[in-house]
């Protein structure tokens, strides 16, 4: 029996994404049905389609109305997805129902809040830690996680979010003498560019503009005593409080959604059922219920922080929807053995295997030497392709195989053939987040403009 589309893997509908993307859809949005179901199906695309643009637009991974931000890669990650869909016409952006409901701030907020820095350009120092300092940045005696700058004399190290990496601008007088990349880690910079970007911090604007609205709304929107409230004292000061992406709204004079930031024409692919929508709803809604009594921290109402059901229904059907096909999985997952998933494969004209990394491919390719099988090594699926190989063996983070008609054969992973998964996805973090975090904390406790790390502050 097939698989519908709202309930296939995310491993067998890349290939009918990747083909539609390629074949003139432009720009597609998947919207799988959850984070780690969004997680599998970039990982799949990744195979399928290595020859489009794939990116995630990542959920915050903070439950709605919490009292915690979202950690800075994830804010630097869909800070620069956000960025770069003004500009993106091919390619496939993947998310997860819950983001499709978040407000988000203004299409003109980034672009009008963007920094850059290139060499040649005049810099006065002083000047730039005013502007970074109004982006959020936070100036730091080391760099070592985004939204971080460091000056020592005539060096300013600096993480910028939405970029890969960090940077270090050596000055000359007043002038920029070469941008280089380094590692936090190690400190040591290597291999010169040109230009580097860097978006603000958060989502929100605490810039003395975006702060005085917030004051204003926030008075017209919880009238009574605000010197109990503790979020409104906090973001006076200019601090960002755990949790303040709940309160974006009364920053900005209009919020946007993601729907607003995708260029026109993008095409929209639902790989979940539409009763998702509603199921996030009523969670919004019962966490409301649950911290809605503070005074202290009064929250907004779940339609002024979040697009409705209806609301996002009414958005897609305004989109070119797609129909992603499921392809028929490559093996029967009852045979007992890795001989009895090799015999079901004997009629299979071509045959790519596939490991969850270089090192899983080597124990798989003696596990099929044992059983009478060379496989050409091979980087990607293209690459396969291309070759008259009937078997080939390749690494990727791909969990279930399918049988693909363009080219014909079939897609074979460890998981199918030895019933182990690839292990999951971690999100990289920072290696110093408890450090981070003290900083944080302290800063909350004495106001300190600058975090000088080797004496614990």
């Amino acid at each position: 029996m097939s698989e519908s589309p709202a309930r296939a893997l995310p491993d067998r509908l890349a290939p009918s994404l990747a083909a539609q993307a390629r074949d003139g859809a432009g720009l597609v949005l998947a919207v799988a049905a959850d984070e780690q179901e969004a997680y599998r199906l970039e990982d799949a695309l990744h195979f399928y389609a290595a020859d489009l643009p794939v990116l995630h637009f990542p959920d915050p991974e903070t439950l709605p109305y919490d009292l915690y931000s979202p950690h800075q890669d994830l804010i630097s990650e869909r800070l620069g997805l956000l960025y770069r869909l003004r500009t993106m016409e091919r390619g496939i952006v993947v998310t997860s129902p819950s983001c499709l409901m978040q407000r988000l701030p203004p299409v003109d907020y980034l672009a009008g809040n963007a920094l850059f820095m290139e060499r040649g350009q005049r810099l006065d120092l002083d000047a730039e830690r005013q502007r970074l300092a109004a982006a959020g940045y936070t100036a730091v005696s080391e760099v070592y996680n985004r939204g971080e700058y460091a000056v020592r004399g005539s060096i300013l190290d600096i993480y910028p979010m939405g970029d890969a990496g960090a940077y270090r601008i050596d000055l000359f007088d007043d002038e920029i003498d070469s941008i280089r990349e380094f590692d936090p880690d190690s400190q040591r910079s290597s291999g010169q560019i040109e230009r580097i970007r860097l978006l603000p911090t958060r989502e929100v604007r605490l810039d003395k503009a975006g702060i005085e609205a917030f004051r204003e709304r926030y008075r017209e929107r919880f009238p009574g005593d605000i010197h109990r409230s503790r979020i409104y004292g906090d973001i006076s000061k200019g601090l960002a409080p755990g949790g303040i992406e709940y309160y974006l709204p009364l920053f900005y004079p209009d919020t946007a959604s993601l729907f607003d930031y995708l260029p026109a024409g993008c095409a929209v692919a639902l790989l979940c059922p539409e009763s998702s929508l509603m199921d996030y709803w009523a969670h919004v809604a019962e966490r409301f219920d649950q911290r809605g009594h503070d005074i202290e921290r009064p929250l907004l109402r779940p339609e002024e922080v979040f697009l409705s059901p209806d609301e996002v229904q009414q958005r897609l059907q305004a989109c070119t929807r797609l129909q992603a096909q499921a392809h028929a999985p490559a093996l029967p997952l009852d045979a007992a053995d890795i001989a009895d998933q090799l015999a079901a494969l004997s009629a299979a004209s071509r045959v790519l295997f596939v490991a969850s990394s270089a090192g899983r491919r080597e124990k798989l390719s003696e596990a099929l030497r044992e059983h009478g099988i060379t496989a050409a090594r091979v980087d990607s699926l293209s690459e396969f392709s291309q070759t008259s190989s009937r078997y080939g063996l390749a690494s990727a983070r791909l969990e279930r195989g399918c049988v693909l008609n363009q080219p014909p054969l079939h897609v074979v992973t460890e998981a199918d053939l030895l019933g182990q998964r690839p292990p999951t996805r971690r999100r990289k973090r920072a290696s110093r987040d408890a450090e981070s975090l003290l900083k944080d904390l302290t800063d909350l406790q004495v106001g300190m403009p600058v975090v000088h790390r080797d004496h614990g502050v």
